[in-house]
């Protein structure tokens, strides 16, 4: 029972979030939040950044450790909350460690694209919200990418 908890929320999620019509205008959307955060505005240069953020939380997804990193919340989540399966709250913590996790990573890969192309050899200085901009970024490409496919039927393959 224990490992349903960790693998079906996972399956779920990760089904929806890959498909084609969910990926191209969540890169679209969170350009603009990463041209809010890292580049003064900028839709293109945040589209480059939004590009190789999510580039690198591929290629984390391609190598289990998005995967492996769900295992202790879940687990955690399981043993002091619900132990059901399907329960609202396990749904609900799988979601908030999804976005967090790749709000992390994507911050960071983001900030050191843009730091290493675009300012090199100049002064750069992030917006102070640049932490908010990419989490409200991800909050709203990942409630999309649960809405989108819902909402014109599609059926999860797990």
């Amino acid at each position: 029972m224990l490992m349903a908890n960790v693998v079906w929320p996972a399956l779920y999620c990760a089904d929806y979030l890959t498909l084609w019509y969910v990926i191209l205008p969540s890169v679209a959307i969170e350009a603009f939040f990463f041209g809010m955060a890292f580049c003064g505005g900028n839709f293109l240069k945040g589209l480059s950044a939004s590009i190789a953020a999510n580039f690198v939380t591929t290629m984390y997804a391609l190598i289990p450790i998005i995967q492996l990193s769900a295992l202790i919340p879940t687990l955690l989540h399981d043993y002091f909350i619900n132990r059901a399966t399907f329960s609202f709250s396990g749904w609900t913590f799988s979601a908030v460690w999804i976005i967090l996790f790749n709000t992390f990573f994507e911050y960071w890969a983001a900030f050191i694209f843009v730091k290493l192309f675009f300012y090199r050899n100049k002064h750069f200085e992030r917006n102070k919200m640049a932490w908010i901009f990419v989490l409200t970024g991800n909050i709203i490409t990942f409630a999309l990418g649960m809405l989108i496919p819902y909402l014109i039927g599609y059926e999860a393959n797990i």
